[in-house]
């Protein structure tokens, strides 16, 4: 059966719902940032960005392209943009007909 692997903790769960749950009460104040800057250049890495949102202001953002952008434009975090070679951004769905989206 497929599982659903944290990008925080690696934890695995079976249903895309409980992923989801996991990540917003596990993993709240995680930096995304720090994570992106760790992350080993050559693995692939699927990453939810159903809900990402700037911590440092609340802003949401439509997707990782636009995070990267404003964290570099309003927050002067500066980070590799080559990060699409190694990572998949997926929205997860907690309708199981949709399951996992990627997203270009």
């Amino acid at each position: 059966s497929n599982k659903f692997m944290c990008f925080y903790c690696c934890y695995e769960f079976v249903e895309s719902s409980q992923l989801i749950n996991h990540t917003r009460t596990e993993h709240e104040d995680a930096k995304l940032f720090t994570l992106l800057k760790n992350i080993k250049k050559d693995h692939r890495v699927k990453f939810d960005v159903t809900n990402i949102s700037c911590k440092k202001c609340s802003k949401p953002v439509k997707d990782l392209n636009d995070f990267i952008n404003h964290a570099l434009n309003e927050h002067n975090i500066v980070m590799d943009t080559e990060y699409n070679k190694y990572l998949y951004a997926f929205k997860l769905s907690d309708n199981k007909r949709d399951g996992m989206k990627c997203i270009d």
